[in-house]
Parts: structure tokens; sequence; C-alpha cells
């Protein structure tokens, strides 16, 4: 069990490969022993079949982590998008206030325009 460390990052079990001729002669007793110590015991096919499985579960483990990267980096993005989309938002409130002040200061400078040359009989009609 000294190979069974996962804080050291190794598996929380071993397997141990024990020859066809041995593996058959295997008592219950070794077994539970070689299980209570989380030590599998495996033959040639047992042991091919296993490391088979275990690349397997490795794999997808790692693609489990890439979709739950690709989908924080989903969620940044589209956060940032949110954040851009709600600038331009304003930006775009702010230039349609800024065209109807220009407009109105346009408008208040000819009534005034008006006013003046009106007051001085200057008004071409």
């Amino acid at each position: 069990t000294k190979y069974i460390n996962p804080l050291a990052g190794t598996m929380n079990f071993a397997l141990i490969f024990i020859p066809d001729s041995v593996y058959l002669a295997l008592t219950n007793e070794t077994l539970s022993t070689l299980q209570s110590n989380q030590v599998i015991p495996v033959n040639t096919s047992g042991l091919i079949s296993t490391l088979y499985l275990i690349e397997r579960q490795y794999i997808s483990i790692r693609i489990s982590k890439a979709v739950d990267r690709l989908v924080d980096i989903k969620s940044t993005i589209e956060s940032q998008f949110s954040k851009i989309s709600d600038t331009l938002k304003k930006a775009e409130t702010q230039v349609e206030n800024s065209n109807k002040n220009i407009t109105n200061a346009i408008h208040q400078l000819k009534s005034a325009e008006n006013k003046f040359f009106e007051s001085f009989g200057l008004l071409e009609e």
C-alpha cells in the first residue's frame, strides 16, 4: 500500500499483475487481503482490460474538464459581450440625446434670429 497515496498524486488503488497460473490459485483470503488494501489483482487478460478501461476513463475525465473549461470561457465571453452591448446602448442613447439637443438649439437660434430681425423690421418674408 506504500504506492497508494492520492495526496502524492497516485490513484487510490493499485494493480498487481499475477501470472495466469498463479492467479487461478489465489484463495479467497488472499483476494480479501488484497482488496482491503485497495490492491486489485489482475492476470494477463484482466490487465489489458483494466488498463483499457483506465485509459478510457482518463480520456473521459480530460474531455469533461475541457468541456467545463469551454463552458466557463463561453460564460465569460457572454458576460463581456453583454457589458459591451450595454455600453453601446448607453452611448447610442447619449448620441440620440445630443442630436435632439443640437436640433433644439438650432431651432432656438433660428427663433431668436427671427425675433431679432423682426424687431428691427429686417425680416424677409
